[in-house]
């Protein structure tokens, strides 16, 4: 396990925070060694999946998976164009669909390898929760017109 993930288990454990699954990945000798940290955001009484990924480069990333598919969407045009409408307009966070079709929002936070700030991160899940708070009912909108 690397440095920052180790040092996150424990803030986790410090602090009795049980909605957490550690996932450990071993990528070979020369890959970086990726913790992935699963848990969800509730919006609206909704669990959306999120995890915290943890490596050895200088970033840990967010990543909540906000819709878990638009195949269905009757205005993916629509949707696509708010989706980079508000990645011009927020600078931490990002959208994107992914292959699977799922729409995801990904927050980057850059850190040393050997230093983790377990409040902070924390601090901008909830943060993250407080933002779809505010754009969720836009996105499901979009999803059922």
């Amino acid at each position: 396990m690397n440095i920052k993930a180790e040092k996150f288990k424990a803030y986790i454990a410090k602090n009795s925070l049980t909605n957490f699954k550690v996932e450990e990945n071993q990528n070979g000798e020369n890959e970086n060694t990726r913790v992935t940290f699963h848990t969800y955001v509730k919006v609206f009484g909704q669990k959306l999946p999120a995890v915290i990924v943890m490596d050895e480069s200088i970033y840990v990333i967010l990543r909540v998976q906000v819709i878990p598919d638009i195949e269905y969407m009757k205005n993916k045009d629509e949707f696509i164009r708010c989706v980079n409408e508000m990645n011009i307009n927020y600078k931490a966070v990002k959208y994107y669909l992914g292959t699977d079709n799922a729409l995801y929002l990904d927050m980057y936070i850059p850190n040393k390898n050997d230093e983790l700030d377990g409040d902070l991160v924390m601090d901008l899940l909830n943060a993250i929760t407080a933002h779809l708070e505010k754009e969720y009912p836009n996105w499901m909108k979009l999803l059922w017109s």
